[in-house]
């Protein structure tokens, strides 16, 4: 693609500085590897026939468990209904819903701007989805009526210089309220889903992605870790700080554990990076 040739031609540029034959020779030869090694991977990639119900869009063999469903689009998080028969996935632009046994997909439902990376969560009667989206807003839609959900108007999120982006989503109070992640503000807000207002708001560590409630305490997994000290090297995720190493990937990972009597947070669990996203 244009990228592997921007690269290679600027490799035969230097290649012209070296002095002596056989040094331009074999870093000739090593060009013309990256070149053909370029066209191979830009082929690869516009070749549709090799996907298949085997492979991944990125040509990748994947053996879970159980049985799977395919369909346009790339989930991102799902919930399932309290009697285990419907389950529904959030995908990059929508809400769908599957029964659990025969994996059939019996309805579907647009997210406004596109859906933001987790959270969803079910309303306890089983006819309401929440969602958030890229758009700073927590979705709704009735999934009530078998043939045709339908959206239901969106709850604002408090935003500051960016946008709030809210992710994970945990409904409270018998559904009357719910938690909401918002990921690019680091903040973890009760918001009342009677009244569409935020009860409170309370600051978390960089990049809040999950949430859950044990008792009057909530766990809330930050993907970018803490925030940092002074001593910390740092890069900015959506305009925060964080602690990243030597490759600029984020140096730590934390969940927050928030009492929701006193909302304050009560304490930082540290933990492997590679076990957050959850």
């Amino acid at each position: 693609d244009v990228g592997h040739g921007a690269i290679v031609v600027q490799l035969l540029f230097l290649s012209s500085q070296l002095n002596g034959k056989s040094r331009r020779r074999r870093f000739y030869n090593g060009c013309e590897m990256i070149a053909e090694l370029a066209l191979a991977a830009f082929v690869l990639q516009t070749d549709t026939s090799k996907v298949s119900k085997d492979l991944t869009s990125a040509y990748e063999l994947l053996t879970p468990a159980g049985q799977t469903v395919s369909f346009n689009g790339r989930p991102v998080d799902l919930c399932m209904s309290v009697d285990g028969k419907t389950v529904f996935v959030k995908d990059n632009a929508s809400i769908r819903r599957f029964d659990a046994d025969s994996l059939q997909e019996t309805g579907r439902q647009a997210s406004k701007e596109g859906s933001s990376l987790t959270g969803i969560a079910l309303s306890p009667d089983g006819k309401l989805v929440w969602s958030g989206n890229s758009a700073s807003e927590l979705n709704a839609f009735d999934f009530s009526i078998e043939s045709k959900p339908t959206p239901l108007p969106a709850i604002a999120m408090p935003r500051s210089k960016r946008a709030a982006y809210p992710c994970g989503v945990e409904l409270i109070q018998n559904g009357a309220k719910a938690l909401v992640c918002l990921s690019m503000k680091n903040s973890l807000i009760q918001v009342d889903l009677g009244t569409s207002k935020v009860d409170w708001e309370v600051p978390t560590d960089v990049a809040p992605f999950q949430v859950r409630v044990a008792g009057n305490r909530a766990f809330v997994s930050c993907q970018g870790g803490r925030m940092p000290t002074a001593k910390d090297r740092t890069a900015l995720s959506a305009g925060t700080a964080m602690p990243v190493d030597s490759r600029g990937v984020a140096l730590t990972g934390v969940v927050d554990v928030i009492d929701l009597e006193t909302q304050k947070k009560s304490n930082v669990v540290e933990v492997d990076c590679s076990l957050l996203a959850c």
